[in-house]
C-alpha cells in the first residue's frame, strides 16, 4: 500500500515544487490562477493534499515556466540590490596639492572599474526577458552609473587643466597679458574649490557624483561641463598668446608650450630661460649674467666662453623674454 502510494504522489512533485518557490510572488500566482480558472494563492491551510485534489497537472508546464521566470527575475532583484549596496561605501580619495591649500581627486582606477564592471552587468539585465518587473529601477541604476561616469570624467578634465593653468595664472607676468582669460580662469578656480570643498563634507561617489539639484536638471555633471567650456576658452586665449610670441621671436618654435610657459610666467627670473636654450640656439649651452642680471657672455656645449662687445639688458626688455633674446640673436648671428 505505501510503495503504491509514493508512485501515485510522486508525479506530484514538480507541482509542488512551484508551490514551495518562494520566488512566486502575487503577480505570478494571479497568472497561474488565471491558467487554473481559480485562485491558487497558498495560505496557512494549503497542504501537499490539497495541491493534488486542484487537478493542475495538465498545465505543469505553464507553471513551471511562471515558475522559472519568477526565480530569474527574483536574481535580477538581487543582483540589482548587490550594485546598489557596492556604492554605499565607494568614496572619492582626495590629496592636498602642493602647496595651493585645495585638494585634488586621486586614485580613480578602482571607481572607474566599478563603474565599467556595473554597466556591463547592467546592460545585459537590460536585454533580459525577465527585466520586465524591474525595468524602471535598472533603467533609474543604468542612468544613474553613466552620470557618475561622466561627472567624474568631467570633473577630472577641469583638474588637470586648473593643475596645468594654475602656476600660469599665479604670475602677474602673464595675468597682466590675459586679462579676459583671468576673469574666465578665475571662475573655474572658484568651482574646482568649491567643489572639492563639498567633497571634503561629503565624499561619497554615489551622492556626490550622481546627484543633480533640487529641480533634477542642474547637477554636479553640468556645473563641470560648463567649468570645461571656460577652460577651453582659456587655453585658446593661452595658445593665442604663446602664438605671438613665436612669431616675434620664432625659434620659440622650437620650444614646447609648457617650456614657453615656463619661461613666460617669470618673467623678472631671466635665469629660468637657462635649460631652454640650446633648443633655441644650437650653438648656445648658457649665457652669462652679471649681478644687475645683463647678459655679458655665451658659452658653448664645450664651455667656451664668447663674451659680448655689448651688455644686453634684460631690465629695458620690461619683462618681455622675447626682446632680450631676440638681441642674444642678433649677436649670435653676427659671430
Amino acid at each position: 500500500m505505501f510503495p503504491y502510494l509514493l508512485l501515485s504522489t510522486q508525479q506530484y512533485i514538480p507541482l509542488l515544487a512551484v508551490f514551495r518557490n518562494f520566488a512566486i510572488r502575487q503577480i505570478h500566482w494571479d497568472e497561474m490562477s488565471a491558467i487554473a480558472g481559480f485562485d491558487l494563492t497558498p495560505d496557512a491551510g494549503t497542504t501537499f493534499r490539497k495541491i493534488i485534489d486542484m487537478d493542475l497537472m495538465a498545465d505543469l508546464e505553464k507553471y513551471e515556466t511562471i515558475s522559472i521566470c519568477a526565480t530569474k527575475q527574483l536574481m535580477l532583484e538581487e543582483l540589482l540590490a548587490k550594485m546598489t549596496s557596492e556604492w554605499d561605501d565607494v568614496l572619492f580619495t582626495i590629496m592636498l596639492y602642493k602647496d595651493s591649500g585645495v585638494n585634488i581627486l586621486t586614485q580613480l582606477d578602482d571607481i572607474h572599474a566599478l563603474l565599467e564592471e556595473h554597466i556591463v552587468k547592467v546592460q545585459a539585465m537590460r536585454g533580459s526577458a525577465f527585466v520586465k518587473l524591474i525595468e524602471e529601477e535598472v533603467k533609474n541604476f543604468y542612468v544613474l552609473l553613466h552620470r557618475i561616469q561622466s561627472t567624474i570624467d568631467e570633473w577630472a578634465k577641469v583638474q588637470i587643466q586648473w593643475m596645468y593653468l594654475l602656476p600660469i595664472f599665479s604670475s602677474k607676468d602673464i595675468v597682466a597679458q590675459l586679462p579676459d582669460e583671468e576673469v574666465l580662469f578665475v571662475q573655474v578656480d572658484r568651482i574646482f574649490r568649491s567643489a572639492m570643498s563639498g567633497l571634503s563634507r561629503d565624499p561619497r561617489v554615489r551622492e556626490t557624483a550622481g546627484s543633480a539639484s533640487i529641480t533634477s536638471i542642474v547637477g554636479l555633471l553640468e556645473i563641470m561641463q560648463e567649468a570645461n567650456e571656460l577652460m577651453e576658452k582659456v587655453n585658446d586665449g593661452v595658445l593665442n598668446y604663446l602664438e605671438l610670441k613665436r612669431l616675434f621671436f620664432p625659434r620659440f618654435f622650437f620650444l614646447s608650450n609648457d617650456d614657453m610657459l615656463e619661461i613666460l610666467s617669470e618673467t623678472k627670473e631671466p635665469l629660468r630661460v637657462q635649460p631652454h636654450l640650446r633648443k633655441c640656439f644650437e650653438g648656445i649651452n648658457r649665457l652669462r649674467f652679471n649681478e644687475v642680471m645683463d647678459i655679458c657672455s655665451m658659452f658653448s656645449e664645450d664651455y667656451e666662453e664668447v663674451r659680448m662687445q655689448e651688455e644686453i639688458s634684460t631690465a629695458a626688455a620690461r619683462g618681455c623674454v622675447e626682446r632680450w633674446l631676440f638681441q642674444v640673436r642678433n649677436l649670435f648671428i653676427e659671430i
